[in-house]
């Protein structure tokens, strides 16, 4: 694992450089490193869904993790679950219940909170992840009703038009009927050790503006997210219904996002918008950000808020964060004036589209 004197910024951010980065644990806090895998490089796919206390609903989360079963094979190896209302908080894998008896037993009002990993040991950050974190009923009546679903896969994992990870993420909005989401690169950071890990996220998504950042399941219900709006643009962004009608709706998208290097398909209550073949972390040194997801978020600026606060906690010390002033400019880093939008199409179109295999 690399020291903190050899973190990757400068690699070609291809699929192949991506997938071999673990990150040692508080590699960026005064104490630190230390002796865990504090993050590692994902393909990781966010779902923002609705009513997650009712039993049609887990029904269908519980399909989800089938689903992800299927590509995982063998490689979940511990489970962490948040207060669980029996069983203990850390399990391994193979020891555990099914998903579907534990959730079975849960009133609508217990937390549902499950987070699978790859990592080798429990504290470890692992690019095989399935975290589910759902808002208790009494929540959800209150108004904070927005749940989040995280799957994530190494980063080699998809291949073109037949790729199994974007035929997987329009199965599990269609089961959700997903209110908005985005599938891209990211870091998978210790499920325990989460705040201690947020700084080489910070430093790492500064750089490379493809990669994701925040903690989805505190940015659900921020108000900025509310009325129809998203979180960010990447390889792959959803948009249910509503929200594709706010923008415009198919035709329009589909006439101002030009083949072949976007591609719209529908999961059932949204569409699905993929920007580029593969998903990008890095364009070149030029300019960083991909010209797809910068002429993508142009498009939908206007369902895309400036700021949704931080987005990670405050630091204890002088260690970098997603934070204030920082954290609206990682929000607004593919935003540019009409007047540059010419700039960026003509950057598209020097690149090769390219091919859905």
């Amino acid at each position: 694992m690399p020291s903190s004197h050899q973190i990757p910024v400068e690699l070609p951010w291809s699929p192949e450089a991506l997938a071999a980065f673990e990150f040692p644990g508080d590699l960026l806090l005064p104490r630190g490193p230390r002796n865990y895998v504090g993050a590692v490089t994902c393909l990781r796919l966010t779902l923002y869904f609705k009513d997650a206390h009712t039993a049609a609903t887990r029904e269908r989360l519980c399909l989800c993790f089938d689903a992800f079963r299927e590509l995982a094979g063998d490689a979940l190896s511990w489970l962490w679950r948040e207060k669980p209302p029996r069983g203990m908080p850390k399990q391994r894998v193979k020891n555990s219940q099914p998903l579907r008896d534990m959730i079975g037993t849960m009133s609508e009002d217990d937390h549902l909170s499950f987070c699978y990993t790859s990592g080798a040991n429990a504290e470890d950050a692992g690019a095989w992840q399935f975290l589910v974190y759902g808002k208790r009923g009494w929540q959800s009546r209150m108004g904070d009703d927005m749940s989040v679903l995280e799957l994530s896969a190494p980063t080699g994992h998809f291949s073109g038009e037949k790729c199994q990870f974007i035929e997987f993420a329009i199965k599990c909005a269609h089961w959700l009927r997903a209110a908005h989401g985005h599938a891209g690169y990211a870091l998978n950071l210790s499920p325990v050790r989460r705040e201690r890990n947020e700084p080489i996220e910070a430093v790492l998504a500064q750089r490379l503006p493809g990669l994701d950042a925040g903690n989805a399941a505190l940015l659900a219900n921020r108000a900025e997210l509310k009325h129809l709006k998203f979180k960010t643009v990447s390889w792959l962004t959803l948009l249910d219904d509503a929200r594709l009608a706010a923008a415009g709706g198919f035709d329009q998208l589909r006439s101002a996002l030009s083949e072949p290097y976007f591609r719209l398909q529908g999961y059932g209550s949204g569409v699905l918008i993929q920007a580029g073949a593969r998903p990008l972390a890095y364009a070149d040194a030029e300019d960083p950000r991909p010209p797809e997801y910068v002429l993508l978020d142009h498009q939908l600026r206007g369902l895309r808020p400036a700021s949704v606060g931080n987005l990670h906690f405050n630091p204890k010390s002088a260690e970098p964060r997603l934070i204030g002033r920082l954290a609206d400019q990682w929000m607004r880093r593919f935003e540019v004036d009409a007047s540059e939008i010419p700039i960026h199409e003509a950057r598209l179109a020097r690149q090769h589209p390219r091919t859905y295999e």
